[in-house]
């Protein structure tokens, strides 16, 4: 009788280089910062807009109407192009939190979730919010020196970017709705631009948390096995 075949041995994630990491890292962090001055550009002409929409209930004219309409259309393209940049980003945070917990795991630490949710985490609606949190928050916990100061920027950059990039755009898909200048379009305007600005700061605050969080990366050392 055949012997069945050994099983096959458990592979362990490999220790990835500092380099190829930190320029995952590295374009993660310019990209948001690209993004937030496409976001500010959202948000001043959205506020602009809105000055327009206020004035068009008290005094209406065919020419001022025409005004915000234009700078509407100029909102909308920073808001095109802060979609183009989204993609990107996105797949970069895949593979950056993929390729980071494997650098983990290598180096003798633990994730709370499975290696795999690391991808797969990003992909399943409305959890995606708090498991990739979960994910970016183990790798914040590697350095206690820096584990407070990271906390907040992660908390800053991420719940705000949801909630500022959700907001923004039902505000904005509200606004573009209306089919009269009155006091609601105004304040869905007005709300538009402040949510804007949430998001925006998101970016910054996400510029900044990635920075920090490449030198936690770099600090990691690979596990010694006996």
């Amino acid at each position: 009788m055949p012997m069945p075949p050994p099983p096959s041995p458990i592979t362990t994630p490999t220790f990835t280089p500092t380099g190829g990491l930190s320029k995952l890292n590295s374009a993660i962090w310019v990209l948001l910062l690209v993004s937030a001055v496409a976001g500010l550009g959202e948000t001043l002409f959205a506020f602009l807009r809105s000055l327009v929409a206020f004035s068009l209930i008290e005094d209406f004219s065919y020419d001022t109407a025409d005004s915000a309409i234009i700078l509407d259309d100029i909102s909308s393209v920073f808001t095109g192009i802060n979609f183009l940049i989204a993609i990107p980003v996105f797949v970069l945070l895949v593979i950056y939190s993929h390729q980071f917990s494997q650098k983990v795991i290598a180096s003798g630490h633990k994730m709370t979730l499975p290696l795999g949710m690391s991808i797969g985490s990003w992909f399943i609606p409305l959890a995606n919010a708090v498991l990739c949190f979960i994910i970016f928050f183990d790798f914040v916990k590697l350095s206690m020196a820096t584990k407070k100061k990271n906390f907040l920027l992660l908390n800053l950059w991420w719940w705000m970017w949801i909630a500022g990039v959700h907001l923004s755009l039902a505000f904005n898909s509200a606004f573009g709705e209306t089919e009269t200048w009155d006091g609601v379009t105004a304040g869905l305007s007005v709300l538009n631009g402040l949510s804007s600005l949430v998001a925006t700061a998101a970016m910054v605050c996400g510029a900044l948390f990635f920075r920090e969080l490449r030198q936690v990366e770099m600090n990691l050392q690979p596990a010694v096995t006996p």
